[in-house]
């Protein structure tokens, strides 16, 4: 079994924005790795100043969940932009990077923001 680096523990012992924004206007981004079972849907919503609220729900692997945090974690407050700008690859790395059996976890996250990021408005 492949170890996370810290602060990628860190979010999976204690994961950020976990759970599901209820609001009418939140839209859901998924993103799925059927070789090991993942299933990762984002949640995004826009707060009346502009900013992103942001939630996840995971079934998967650890990678998956802890990238889901630091991703959902850092969009949280800010603007669609700024989301849309996100490195999730370059945010892995200066966390301290993932081995090659946990790299999918970037692309499952990548599609997942992506995939809510072009329904909000």
């Amino acid at each position: 079994m492949s170890r996370l680096p810290q602060i990628l523990t860190q979010h999976l012992l204690n994961p950020c924005k976990s759970g599901v924004l209820r609001s009418n206007s939140a839209v859901e981004g998924r993103g799925e790795n059927p070789a090991c079972g993942d299933v990762l849907a984002i949640y995004l919503d826009l707060g009346q100043d502009g900013s992103i609220e942001a939630a996840f729900q995971a079934r998967g692997c650890s990678a998956v969940i802890a990238v889901a945090s630091l991703v959902t974690g850092a969009i949280h407050g800010g603007t669609p932009a700024a989301a849309a700008a996100l490195s999730v690859k370059e945010m892995v790395d200066e966390a301290g990077g993932l081995d090659r059996m946990q790299s999918h976890a970037v692309r499952v996250v990548s599609r997942a923001l992506g995939e809510a990021l072009s329904q909000l408005s």
